[in-house]
């Protein structure tokens, strides 16, 4: 809107309904028709000509399914009517069929994870721009396949999120908030007993456990548990017990995230002095930063992040009690000394990244002809 730019969002499929979370699903346009009668035909052509090659190679009849799929979707969206195709466009391989399908449009993307080593960032995305936040985002994508023809950097974009019928701190929140000297908000990652999940129900439960160590010896420390997709779900009961029962503990239970009237993660963690997550490459973390809260990464499952070099940033839990203490305790100087040269060097600034890309493309536009000439 401040670029003067005409765009629509729209869900990648259809729906009776044709709405979802105020969005709309692909047969809201309205060439939909025509669009869908000649992206099956389109679809039926890319099927005969790769039968041959499905039957020598015995690719499975799911398979098949997924690829006549996304190849109906994907010439769906790269018949439309518009110079730049955008959003996250980056982990499923319907993406780059929009890329192989498209025409003369222009298909950049952003993303909603920051990934780094030891971990492994998203393969095999063909774009013709990737908005990148920092030199590690930059350098840890497609290190295995795929193709990025323009690399442009913008900041730190998840700032000032606009939530749907959301009210803000609940009176109750306020009221404890306003009861302890400093506040801690815990971010648990997701945990299960059947499913492989990168953190154990068994750090959870440590992690608590260690937090009330911390309370019993400082009675004016607060402990905010914000669920996502409910973390807490498994662990014992006698855990349970002790922070829904505690004074020093205040639980913010959440299986929808999105659904939460009162008490998102965005408005809490402003009033926090520490934040606490169990997943390194969370946005949390970048969040408490654009908020200059420090953070600390509990780990103690892999090896560490780029993290570790930045004091009590990333921790063992045999650490985690000295790593808070420090954390609180730090001068304000000193603190945000600290938390200046993490964001520089993560390019966390004042600027809203999406105005920043949303300049790009605006420029984009008005030299498109030079743009696709140096593309071709």
């Amino acid at each position: 809107k401040l670029k003067n730019l005409k765009a629509e969002c729209f869900v990648i499929n259809f729906s009776i309904s044709n709405k979802k979370n105020n969005f709309h699903h692909l047969n809201h346009l309205k060439s939909s028709v025509t669009l869908s009668i000649k992206s099956f035909f389109l679809t039926f052509m890319e099927f005969i000509k790769l039968f041959s090659l499905f039957i020598k190679i015995d690719v499975n009849s799911k398979f098949v399914y997924e690829f006549l799929y996304s190849s109906y979707i994907s010439f769906i969206i790269s018949q439309i009517n518009s110079q730049v195709i955008t959003g996250i466009l980056l982990d499923k391989p319907i993406f780059s069929l929009v890329y192989k399908n498209k025409k003369n449009q222009i298909l950049c993307s952003l993303n909603e994870a920051f990934m780094f080593k030891p971990f492994r960032y998203f393969d095999y995305c063909d774009l013709d721009i990737y908005f990148y936040m920092n030199e590690i985002d930059k350098n840890n994508i497609n290190n295995y396949g795929g193709h990025i023809k323009n690399f442009y950097q913008i900041p730190f974009f998840r700032k000032n999120l606009l939530k749907q019928n959301y009210k803000g701190l609940s009176q109750e929140l306020q009221n404890t908030l306003s009861k302890f000297d400093k506040k801690i908000i815990f971010a648990p990652s997701m945990a299960s007993t059947i499913h492989f999940k990168p953190t154990s129900v068994e750090i959870i439960e440590r992690a608590i456990e260690e937090f009330n160590k911390i309370i019993l010896h400082d009675k004016k420390i607060l402990i905010i548990i914000k669920e996502k997709k409910g973390e807490l779900e498994n662990i014992n009961q006698k855990l349970k017990k002790l922070i829904f029962n505690s004074k020093n503990f205040y639980t913010i239970r959440s299986f929808k995230p999105k659904l939460l009237q009162y008490n998102q993660f965005e408005e809490i963690i402003p009033n926090c002095d520490l934040l606490v997550t169990l997943t390194s490459t969370s946005t949390t973390v970048l969040q408490s930063l654009d908020n200059n809260i420090p953070f600390i990464c509990l780990n103690d499952n892999h090896p560490f992040s780029f993290y570790k070099k930045y004091s009590n940033c990333e921790v063992r839990l045999k650490d985690f009690k000295e790593a808070v203490y420090y954390w609180l305790k730090l001068e304000n100087n000193d603190l945000q000394n600290l938390l200046n040269k993490i964001k520089e060097d993560l390019n966390i600034c004042n600027e809203n990244g999406l105005n920043s890309a949303a300049s790009v493309l605006d420029e984009l536009l008005k030299k498109n002809k030079d743009f696709f000439n140096e593309r071709n």
